[in-house]
């Protein structure tokens, strides 16, 4: 195990992202999710992946504690790479609030179109991004192909 808070290039084309600044206004400021103790799930630490395939950039995620947006910018910030393909990973947004819109928003601006999102990405805001990406939720088992 290699704990970084540092961007950590795996490959030349795979790259852990490490510790996410959060920049922007609207995420990672305060979290709708609590833990099993009923207490504010809001937490720090958070990385996610970024691929490089085809001068593209493909964005893992875990949670997105320090909100999606924010990692989508980070790794285009470190890569150079301003085109991104795919986004999968949990986008940790529970309802259809303004930080969700706001993040559509985000994704639509980008002109990002495949989006994949999964856990900590509850019903009222899967909706939501089925409605403009017609995305499916990701789960268990399922192949994606690049």
């Amino acid at each position: 195990m290699i704990l970084n808070e540092e961007p950590y290039y795996i490959s030349d084309k795979m790259i852990f992202l490490g510790q996410i600044p959060r920049q922007n206004d609207f995420e990672a400021k305060t979290t709708h999710f609590s833990d099993e103790s009923g207490q504010s799930d809001f937490v720090m630490d958070d990385s996610a992946i970024a691929v490089i395939q085809n001068n593209e950039l493909i964005v893992i995620t875990g949670c997105s504690h320090s909100g999606i947006c924010n990692i989508i910018e980070y790794a285009m910030k470190l890569t150079g790479i301003k085109d991104v393909r795919t986004v999968i990973g949990g986008f940790h947004l529970k309802e259809n609030n303004l930080q969700t819109q706001q993040t559509i928003n985000f994704l639509i601006k980008k002109g990002i179109n495949k989006i994949y999102p999964s856990h900590c990405t509850e019903l009222p805001a899967l909706v939501a991004f089925y409605e403009d990406f017609n995305t499916e939720q990701l789960k268990t088992g399922m192949v994606l192909n690049f």
